[in-house]
């Protein structure tokens, strides 16, 4: 077609770049200064290249999530207290601390089976320390 550009997309982008780049972006300017813009421009491509390996802004933010989360430490057989500090510890020295970001998008929906199972860990402590489903 006369006068139609097309611009050759750049293959050797991978998901894997493209979520390391969103944690970086996401740890130096939060969840509310992250822009698929200043994405694209950390990958050296356009705002929408992203768009060609996740479906919305929204599993990139999932995924961003389930990558800088680690794996539970075992509790198992601990006191409730003790079980919770640990729990509290890894969660704060693993991911709050270092991502802060990562504290809002956990918890407006659990997004990984990593955070479901902490989240049923939490309940159990909460449970063993004596409170109900009414507290």
């Amino acid at each position: 077609m006369a006068g139609r550009q097309t611009v050759e997309a750049k293959s050797d982008l991978n998901v894997s770049e493209i979520v390391a780049a969103t944690v970086e972006l996401l740890d130096e300017r939060g969840l509310d200064g992250f822009t698929m813009r200043a994405l694209g421009e950390r990958l050296g491509r356009s705002a929408m290249a992203a768009y060609r390996h996740v479906s919305d802004r929204d599993e990139l933010l999932r995924l961003a999530v389930q990558s800088v989360q680690k794996e539970l430490p075992e509790v198992e057989g601990l006191p409730w207290y003790e079980r919770l500090e640990v729990i509290a510890r890894h969660g704060w020295q693993t991911s709050w601390r270092p991502h802060p970001w990562a504290v809002d998008l956990m918890n407006s929906e659990p997004t990984s089976a990593l955070e479901r199972k902490r989240l049923t860990l939490m309940q159990g402590i909460f449970r063993d320390a004596g409170f109900s489903d009414e507290d």
